[in-house]
């Protein structure tokens, strides 16, 4: 945990995720710019559509810069990785609103999120398996929780520059772009590693669809619920509650702050209980809880909203510590970066980022507080089903497996 490969993985990973985060975070403020409505809600529903719009984007790029990582060594991948991330955040902050170009402003908008989905998906992934391969076997939880805290750290960088400095949006995404485009120089300038030759990644992931498949669900759900706490609660306690939007990110910020000091915590605990049975357990009390948790939002106080979000951060962060440490040694060594990366792409943006949009729509139609949970309490038992699955044919004895 020595190495300058290390430490640049833990910093590209905070600008990745300080770029990703800040178009979430100022969701509510950019609602009425690029969407305007008379319906505050219908605004907020339409921005918050664009966190999943690369559903399709961040997959693809998944499956080519994954392919491109394994192939020919992964930190010239990350490096091309970051640098796209850093011009499409770049991009938002120059896009005109609604006010001046009218419907062009959110199809614009929509691109530049696509764009940023397109690069991000190679970021993360490179970046914890170069963490992961530094790392001695009985660390890798604490490797994983230390990789998941730089990018908490990012996030809350921008949680706090929007809680006090919304106005200056642009200026936050140029921000982002620039000090990307630094971490890339830096990563640009590391010793290549060297790839090697691979299949049709098709192929491979038609071979081992069982393990693309659990990282998936289990990268959804915690996507899922992590969006519901840090992006959802920010414009939906507004709605339900005395709070209001400042106070909401205020709160945000102080969440993110608790997740950044509990992640290597987390860490340490799954090295010492082991990782499959603490992500097992967060994720039952996730989907057992989340329903009476959402109920308590109904006309909560500052004192409630907090309890709510500190429950489920808890043990979100609890799932999310060692996740990557799991998903590294459910992969093939040769294929690692190809499986993750996708795995992790479709799950966090299929299944993680219609969050926010889904849980305003199903509130909205039902008029029930704990509607935004039911899809994740479907994810959590699609994921935990899969989990344990693999979890026993991990235990079985070698000669009872089929091949």
């Amino acid at each position: 945990m020595r190495s300058r490969s290390f430490w640049i993985g833990l910093v590209g990973n905070l600008l990745e995720h300080y770029d990703a985060a800040l178009f979430g975070l100022l969701a509510p403020f950019l609602a009425p710019l690029f969407f305007p409505s008379d319906n505050p809600t219908f605004s907020l529903i339409s921005t918050y559509a664009l966190l999943p719009v690369g559903f399709l984007s961040k997959p693809a790029g998944a499956l080519i810069l994954g392919w491109l990582g394994d192939q020919f060594g992964r930190k010239r991948a990350l490096s091309i990785s970051l640098f796209g991330m850093a011009a499409a955040t770049g991009c938002i902050g120059c896009l005109p609103t609604h006010e001046q170009i009218g419907a062009w402003a959110p199809l614009l908008l929509a691109l530049a999120r696509a764009l940023q989905g397109f690069f991000a998906a190679a970021e993360t992934t490179g970046g914890v398996l170069l963490v992961l391969d530094k790392a001695a076997p009985a660390n890798r939880c604490i490797a994983s929780s230390l990789f998941d805290a730089a990018g908490i750290l990012g996030i809350l960088i921008g949680s706090f520059l929007v809680s006090y400095w919304s106005e200056g949006w642009r200026w936050l995404f140029w921000g982002g772009a620039l000090t990307g485009a630094v971490g890339a120089a830096l990563r640009w300038d590391q010793t290549a590693d060297i790839g090697e030759k691979i299949a049709n990644p098709f192929a491979i992931l038609g071979k081992e669809w069982l393990s693309v498949l659990a990282i998936c669900c289990v990268a959804g759900f915690s996507y899922y619920n992590y969006y519901l706490v840090t992006i959802f609660m920010n414009g939906f306690l507004p709605l339900v509650s005395s709070l209001s939007k400042s106070r909401a990110m205020e709160l945000n910020t102080w969440i993110l702050g608790l997740d950044l000091l509990l992640l290597p915590l987390f860490g340490w605990i799954a090295k010492k209980v082991s990782q499959e049975k603490l992500m097992l357990v967060a994720m039952g009390a996730i989907t057992i809880l989340s329903i009476p948790l959402f109920q308590l939002l109904e006309g909560a106080t500052m004192g409630a909203a907090l309890f709510v979000r500190l429950v489920l951060t808890v043990l979100g962060v609890a799932l999310a510590a060692p996740f990557y440490s799991w998903a590294y040694e459910l992969s093939s060594s040769k294929h690692r970066f190809l499986l993750v990366a996708v795995g992790t792409a479709i799950g966090s943006r299929l299944l993680g980022a219609p969050a926010p949009a889904l849980g305003l729509w199903l509130y909205q139609t039902s008029g029930w507080t704990p509607a935004a949970a039911i899809p994740l309490i479907f994810l959590g038992i699609v994921a935990g089903g899969l989990f344990l699955f693999l979890q026993r044919k991990k235990l079985e004895p070698i000669s009872t497996q089929k091949v």
